[in-house]
């Protein structure tokens, strides 16, 4: 048998185990989970909805996805995932929403309708982009004194909707 250390007993208590939250998760990782899930998902799935809404199939209202509301476009597995790729780290985030339901049959132009419908999400990434990189250029312009932590959520909204436009226009088959 293998000897044991002095003063060993397997009735001891394990040692005591501490997790501290502050150096697994930085603010900046808690800023970049939050602005995909609370505001590029739903706006990008809302986007999709709304335009097919408009172009005459009422598939996500009635599944009560035409709207801004996050936990009606949370995916748990996207989330986790997203959650998962940020707290890994090595800068390659994914995750998704649920996918917008949208039944092309029922669209009125036959020929472009999916197409707008698809490039939807896409466009309202890169209008958020646009609105908050002028957002930033004012402020910054103004010599505006905040702290570093309101720069960094400006920057990665900026950065992160021109990825996730990006991203989506890349073809899937």
């Amino acid at each position: 048998a293998a000897e044991r250390p002095p003063g060993y007993d397997t009735r001891d208590p394990p040692p005591e185990v501490t997790v501290d939250l502050g150096q697994l998760i930085s603010p900046d990782d808690v800023i970049l989970i939050a602005i995909f899930l609370l505001v590029g998902f739903p706006v990008h799935e809302f986007a999709h909805a709304y335009v097919a809404y408009r172009g005459g199939d009422a598939t996500a209202k009635m599944f009560g996805r035409l709207t801004l509301n996050p936990v009606v476009h949370f995916d748990p597995i996207g989330g986790l995932f997203l959650i998962v790729s940020v707290l890994v780290g090595g800068g390659f985030v994914f995750g998704w929403a649920k996918p917008t339901p949208v039944n092309p049959a029922n669209l009125r132009d036959r020929r472009n309708g999916e197409v707008l419908v698809s490039l939807a999400g896409p466009a309202s990434n890169l209008i958020m982009a646009s609105v908050m990189a002028l957002v930033f250029r004012g402020l910054f312009a103004a010599g505006a004194d905040l702290p570093p932590l309101v720069w960094d959520v400006l920057y990665y909204f900026v950065a992160y909707n021109v990825v996730l436009a990006i991203f989506n226009l890349i073809p899937v088959p």
